[in-house]
């Protein structure tokens, strides 16, 4: 029951995931933040690295439970 719970509530948090690495690429994307926001630079690049992270684990996660329930 605990998997199939965690397989059902896996796409929500794959999509969030996916929307804020979206947003942040898209601010980092942006020539002039960085001369801007360095500090907010460097505190936006590590956490896009954490979100990616996040986003394989989950996608990791989603295709073991897929193959299991």
């Amino acid at each position: 029951y605990n998997q199939q719970r965690e397989l059902n509530q896996l796409p929500g948090v794959i999509e969030k995931l996916s929307q804020e690495i979206n947003e942040i690429e898209t601010r980092l994307a942006d020539p002039h933040f960085y001369e801007k926001h360095h500090q907010d630079f460097v505190r936006f690049t590590q956490e896009l690295e954490a979100k990616r992270h996040q986003l394989d684990q989950a996608e990791t996660r989603w295709l073991e439970l897929e193959e299991f329930v």
